[in-house]
């Protein structure tokens, strides 16, 4: 889970594989389908070798792409996909763009 600068929480889950297949619980598919339209996210680390060269690589999906990663893995194309090195701020800005906060400026003063 994570907080923004508005205060407002992300759920991102994380899962780690060196293969194309994402072992989702059943209870992890029905809670991120179940809240497909707020901000909750499936980001999956591989890191395999291949040809005797390591690669890592992250694949970001929406929540209400949980039931098709479970069923057909990393196949299944992502909302974002980087290799390393990784684009954190572009990951965090799909997540959590800037503009939909609205958030008002701090008072002259505020701590």
């Amino acid at each position: 889970m994570a907080c923004d600068e508005a205060g407002n929480f992300h759920l991102i889950e994380l899962k780690h594989t060196g293969t194309a297949i994402v072992e989702l619980r059943p209870h992890q598919v029905a809670f991120l389908t179940a809240h497909k339209r707020a901000s909750v996210w499936l980001l999956v680390r591989r890191l395999h070798t291949h040809e005797n060269r390591e690669t890592s690589e992250l694949f970001l999906y929406r929540g209400g792409q949980a039931l098709e990663v479970r069923m057909n893995g990393l196949h299944v194309e992502p909302a974002l996909y980087w290799t390393y090195p990784f684009g954190w701020d572009e990951l965090w800005g799909l997540i959590s763009p800037l503009e939909s906060h609205n958030v008002p400026p701090e008072p002259h003063g505020a701590a």
